[in-house]
């Protein structure tokens, strides 16, 4: 059955300010921990095309892992570098959280890449296997990967059955110190280099920004970053699991989506690059009773006047951030 359901990571010394204390351990503890701590409150939520979200539980997004996990077990070795290609999705978080709980170490391609970057980023870390899914304009990078790889290449659509099939065989416990994410460099100066990552190196990451700007239990995370930027991987996605928030899965920027969600969900963290708010803040329909406490921008030069619009069309403070 694997290892038993464990407190969340034990805290550490109290950061400087009366933050809340740093926390110890594994990726793998965290997830478990919150998953006993939260349970039902919702962990993901998933937007519908008719309107509306569809959340997915703290208990349901571990348990999924968990059953993914078991099946990554079944056919590699921990340490195992698994690959995933693919825009934002349910199933590449919880194929990222998979990997925590399987000991094994995740990377993701940037949907961009063309296939001489792809095949370098394989030759780089040479994947045991990996997922592909939907890229720029629906296109299916499936077919694109198999035809590069020399490793067993997945639908990124069958993690759902995988997720939701009861799966056996035990699962290690890898400590805060294990190996877990390759996140690759824009590549700007050259060829993309893959940075390793140990697990609680990510949680800290993770804890590190809604630490500073006073995040909860209660947030809930509007941003569209890809899941290939650390922006995505770990700010976002670790940002709202640190303090058992939610966030909702965008499979890509889009403005009326964006900006349909900020009425129905009220969130109250958002972020993106620059050009993505000058573009929602030129929307006609922008509410004007926003709940957005805090705008986190980064990944291009942030010019005063946009942080001033933001500031004056939502209320929210700005964060300019840079995640190396």
């Amino acid at each position: 059955k694997g290892p038993p359901a464990a407190a969340p990571p034990a805290p550490g010394p109290r950061a400087a300010g009366g933050e809340p204390p740093i926390p110890r351990g594994s990726l793998a503890a965290m997830l478990r921990g919150q998953a006993v701590r939260f349970g039902e409150r919702p962990a993901m939520l998933v937007p519908q095309e008719g309107g509306g979200v569809s959340p997915i539980s703290y208990a349901e997004m571990v348990a999924r892992a968990e059953n993914v996990a078991r099946w990554l077990a079944d056919r590699c070795e921990p340490g195992s570098r698994i690959a995933i290609w693919s825009r934002n999705a349910v199933e590449s978080v919880i194929v990222q959280h998979a990997c925590a709980l399987a000991g094994m170490v995740v990377a993701h391609f940037n949907t961009g890449w063309t296939d001489a970057e792809v095949r370098h980023a394989c030759d780089l870390i040479e994947p045991s296997l990996g997922f592909a899914g939907l890229g720029f304009r629906d296109a299916d990078l499936a077919e694109r990967l198999e035809a590069i790889a020399q490793f067993p290449v997945f639908a990124l659509s069958n993690v759902a059955a995988i997720a939701e099939t009861p799966q056996t065989g035990d699962l290690p416990d890898p400590g805060p110190d294990a190996p877990y994410l390759i996140q690759f460099t824009s590549g700007t100066t050259g060829k993309s280099k893959g940075a390793l990552l140990t697990q609680h190196c990510v949680i800290y990451g993770g804890w590190l920004r809604p630490a500073v700007y006073g995040g909860n239990e209660h947030d809930v995370w509007l941003n569209a970053v890809p899941y290939h930027h650390i922006g995505g991987s770990i700010a976002i996605v670790g940002g709202a699991l640190a303090p058992g928030s939610a966030f909702t899965v965008l499979e890509r920027y889009d403005r009326d989506q964006t900006v349909r969600l900020m009425r129905e969900l009220r969130p109250t963290r958002m972020g993106g690059v620059p050009t993505m708010w000058h573009d929602i803040l030129s929307a006609p329909d922008l509410p004007a009773d926003s709940t957005v406490r805090v705008v986190t921008l980064g990944g291009a030069t942030v010019p005063p006047t946009i942080v001033r619009a933001v500031q004056d069309k939502t209320g929210a403070a700005c964060a300019i951030g840079y995640g190396q």
